[in-house]
């Protein structure tokens, strides 16, 4: 077993480490820091797309595969999964409230908007 370099992705003798892109449930789990279950969870709901990769031809005696039960996950949907679930911050509210010098006019009377009229988030 080799040991890791805390500081770098490499280990110790030199060899570069493959991140992989494909992930399962379990790694999954760690990327999002979240439960395997809600991972699977994730998953099955179709909130995160499943890689489905083709099964090898089948073994003698054993009928053909139409699919894998190795659930994968590629980290770039992971990725985009994260970016469409983020709260704008406070600034990027603030920015898209009207100002409180403004008069009450029977336009801007009552609750804010809750899309930005700049940029339509």
């Amino acid at each position: 077993m080799q040991t890791h370099d805390s500081d770098s992705h490499e280990p110790v003798s030199g060899s570069p480490t493959i991140t992989p892109r494909l992930l399962n449930l379990r790694q999954v789990a760690v990327y999002l820091r979240c439960s395997y279950r809600t991972a699977r969870d994730y998953a099955l709901a179709g909130l995160v797309p499943v890689v489905n990769l083709p099964p090898l031809r089948p073994r003698e005696g054993d009928r053909a595969k139409t699919s894998l039960r190795r659930v994968l996950i590629d980290r770039e949907d992971l990725d985009r999964f994260i970016e469409a679930r983020k709260v704008p911050s406070a600034r990027e509210l603030q920015s898209c409230a009207p100002s409180v010098s403004e008069p009450k006019t029977r336009v801007n009377r009552g609750s804010v908007p809750a899309v930005c009229p700049e940029d339509g988030r």
